[in-house]
């Protein structure tokens, strides 16, 4: 999946000066599903995940200056993990 934030204006006047710069950021999941695994009633689920896998640098928001202190939010950087997941058959933890 890719997410692509155009150019954002964080101001009621629109001023170029308080602009957010273009980001992309690329998320990915790749996973395998097991079903009656070795005979047994048990469903599981094995996902690899990467958000923002290129580690992009961005600001999400820019504040109005406040007592002259402006300040910013910054995109999460990149995250990288395994989820597993199991049930039984009957179960819908793994549909």
């Amino acid at each position: 999946m890719t997410d692509y934030g155009g150019k954002l204006r964080n101001n009621l006047a629109n001023t170029p000066a308080r602009h957010v710069d273009n980001a992309v950021i690329v998320d990915a999941r790749v996973g395998w599903e097991f079903k009656n695994l070795n005979g047994l009633p048990i469903n599981s689920k094995l996902t690899f995940f990467a958000k923002n896998l290129f580690d992009e640098r961005y600001l999400t928001y820019i504040s109005n200056p406040s007592a002259g202190v402006r300040i910013a939010g910054v995109g999460d950087s990149r995250q990288i993990g395994v989820q597993f997941t199991a049930g039984h058959v009957g179960d819908r933890a793994c549909v």
